[in-house]
C-alpha cells in the first residue's frame, strides 16, 4: 500500500513524515466507514501485511477476549481483536509480543486486506461503487427514522398500558386485602 524508508530488521517501516504529500484516510473495505488516518501512523509491516496506527476512529471497537497467535510472524503474541461498527474484524491490538514487535503492542495493528484508502486533496470523485454505498446509506436512514418512530408509538402505547395498570392496581389491592382482626380479650 504504502512505502516508506527502508524496512529496519522486522520488515517494520517508519513513516517519515516529510514523504506523505498528503494525509491518507482509511476506510473499513465492507461498509467503507472511516476507521482511522495517517495522522496516527505508527509503522507497517510486510510480514504481517499490516499497518499499525496509534489511534482508530470511535466506532472501532476491541474485544475483551484475548488470543494467541499459533503461526506466521506473530507466533505466540497475545492480541485483542477490533472492529468496525458494521462488525468486519479490521486487526489486532497486540497485548504480548515478542521483543521484535514490541512497538506494535497496545497500538491499532489493522490488517490491510481489511482497509480500503484515499489520499485528501487528489480530487478524485468517488467511484460508482462508493455512490452506490451513498443510495444504501440514504435508505438505511430512512429505515431507521421509521423505525425509530415505531419504537416511540409502541413506548407511548406502553406507557398508557403501564399507567392504566398502575390505576387499576390499588383497586385490586383493596379488594383483596383480607380484613383484620381485632385481638381484643
Amino acid at each position: 500500500m504504502m512505502e516508506n524508508g527502508e524496512p529496519d530488521d522486522t520488515g517494520e517501516t517508519k513513516a517519515p513524515q516529510d514523504e506523505i504529500s498528503a494525509p491518507l484516510v482509511f476506510q473499513c473495505s465492507t461498509c467503507k466507514a472511516i476507521v482511522g488516518d495517517s495522522f496516527n501512523w505508527i509503522a507497517s509491516s510486510e510480514e504481517l501485511n499490516a499497518i499499525t496506527l496509534s489511534a482508530a476512529a470511535s466506532s472501532v471497537t476491541i474485544a475483551n477476549d484475548l488470543e494467541t497467535s499459533t503461526d506466521g510472524p506473530d507466533l505466540g503474541s497475545t492480541f485483542s481483536r477490533f472492529r468496525c461498527a458494521c462488525g468486519q474484524a479490521l486487526g489486532r491490538m497486540y497485548r504480548t509480543t515478542a521483543r521484535s514487535l514490541d512497538q506494535l503492542r497496545d497500538l491499532y495493528t489493522f490488517d490491510l486486506e481489511r482497509l480500503s484508502s484515499y489520499q485528501l486533496g487528489t480530487g478524485t470523485q468517488a467511484s460508482p461503487d462508493e455512490q452506490l454505498t451513498q443510495v444504501q446509506a440514504a435508505t438505511i436512514m430512512e429505515e431507521l427514522e421509521k423505525l425509530q418512530h415505531m419504537i416511540l408509538v409502541h413506548q407511548e402505547r406502553l406507557d398508557g398500558l403501564t399507567q392504566s395498570l398502575q390505576a387499576a392496581s390499588p383497586k385490586r389491592a383493596k379488594r383483596t386485602k383480607p380484613k383484620r382482626r381485632s385481638n381484643i380479650s
